[in-house]
């Protein structure tokens, strides 16, 4: 049980000692220690409280132990409470530096937040304008296409009043293009047709020596011995296309043509004058009129040139082939024709289709030249099969390589 407090417990002469006013003799005696100083003409001291145990259990003690109900709390030293105080102060830190950082952070946060939100807003203001260059550029494309198409339509008009005029001045339809497989087409079936002939060879000597009457200057190559068979139809070849290319660079407007004489006269006229242009606009007029003409007279003079190769080339190769008269013979027309027809196409074009001349003793031209049966691409050219065609206009044109033999 606690003690009273220290006023409480001094004695009545020393507290009435130290409190004012008049205290009563020493020799009374108070009757009990409430009616202490209750006298009418005395001070009114505070009374003395009266102390009672507390018959409620305090919490957290065993109120069936008869010992006292309260236990003495444990001592803090100054140290603990120091290292407490510390403690706290060093959490308190911690506490503010972290409030700081989130609070930095924070502010932080709204600037960026600021700034994505302008951002955003130049963002979208960009998008506008795209969006407005686009529907621009949209309503540009509309009328540039509307534009294209007006310009492909007068392209056409004018490709197809092109194409009209071209016709009008050419012999044929033909461009380059097509002359060039037209070329190629036919020179190709007569390699196919000497290389039918083979198993219709007799006597190789009497091929060789029929051959050095047509090119005197092989004459050492051909009757020197046996000719091989494929060599033999390599010259069969040469001989036919020989033949055709006479054809494609005879002199004058056309093959056989009685005004081939006054046509070169007057070319010959014009171009010493600088009409090189008048020059050619008389050769696709005429060759024209040629290629539309039906009259007999000028048919009768196409047939009559026509059975003049034909009957050249035919007689140089039956020497070869005796027993092929029936079929070299219509084979060897249909060349002749073809050949003509040809002549008219190249005769009716702007660009002059050009034989490029080699011969043989030439250094093979990798250009130019093509290697052909067991031969290869360089070295001395032995024997010219076929030679070279070109046409060439500005970056548009064709080359067709010769065939050649060559011998390293």
């Amino acid at each position: 049980m606690s003690s009273a407090p220290a006023d409480y417990q001094q004695s009545p002469t020393t507290f009435s000692a130290q409190r004012p006013g008049p205290m009563p003799p020493p020799s009374e005696k108070p009757a009990s220690n409430r009616d202490s100083y209750t006298g009418i003409d005395q001070v009114i001291a505070p009374a003395v409280p009266v102390h009672h145990r507390s018959t409620s259990p305090t919490p957290g003690t065993d109120i069936s132990s008869g010992a006292s109900s309260e236990r003495p709390k444990p001592k803090v030293t100054f140290d603990e409470l120091k290292e407490k105080y510390r403690k706290v102060k060093r959490e308190k830190r911690d506490l503010e530096h972290k409030t700081e950082q989130l609070t930095g952070q924070a502010h932080r946060n709204a600037a960026s937040i600021e700034l994505l939100k302008e951002q955003f807003s130049e963002s979208e203001r960009m998008r506008e304008e795209r969006d407005a260059d686009y529907e621009r550029l949209q309503q540009r494309l509309e009328q540039v296409q509307i534009r294209l198409e007006s310009r492909e339509q007068e392209y056409d008009r004018l490709q197809a009043n092109f194409i009209s005029h071209m016709r009008a001045i050419r012999a044929t339809d033909d461009d380059l293009s097509t002359i060039r497989t037209k070329l190629a087409n036919l020179h190709g079936s007569v390699a196919q047709f000497s290389m039918g002939l083979k198993k219709h060879i007799v006597d190789r000597k009497q091929a060789g020596k029929a051959f050095a009457r047509v090119y005197p200057h092989l004459d050492t190559w051909v009757t020197a011995k046996d000719l091989e068979a494929p060599v033999i139809m390599q010259l069969t070849e040469k001989l036919v296309n020989d033949a055709l290319i006479r054809v494609y660079v005879a002199p004058g407007i056309y093959p056989g043509m009685h005004i081939n004489s006054a046509y070169n006269e007057l070319s010959q006229w014009m171009q010493s004058r600088g009409a090189d242009d008048g020059v050619l606009r008389l050769k696709q007029q005429l060759c024209y009129l040629i290629a539309r003409d039906r009259t007999p007279e000028t048919r009768a003079e196409i047939a009559s040139a026509q059975k003049l190769v034909s009957d050249q080339l035919f007689t140089s190769l039956l020497d070869i082939y005796p027993s092929m008269e029936n079929v070299m013979r219509s084979k060897i027309d249909k060349f002749i024709e073809k050949a003509f027809d040809l002549s008219l196409c190249i005769r009716g074009q702007e660009v002059d289709v050009k034989v490029l001349p080699i011969k043989e003793g030439d250094t093979f031209d990798t250009r130019t030249m093509a290697p052909d049966y067991k031969g290869v691409a360089e070295g001395q050219v032995k024997l010219v099969v076929c030679p070279p065609f070109e046409a060439i206009e500005g970056d548009h044109g064709f080359l067709l390589p010769a065939k050649v033999i060559c011998l390293p």
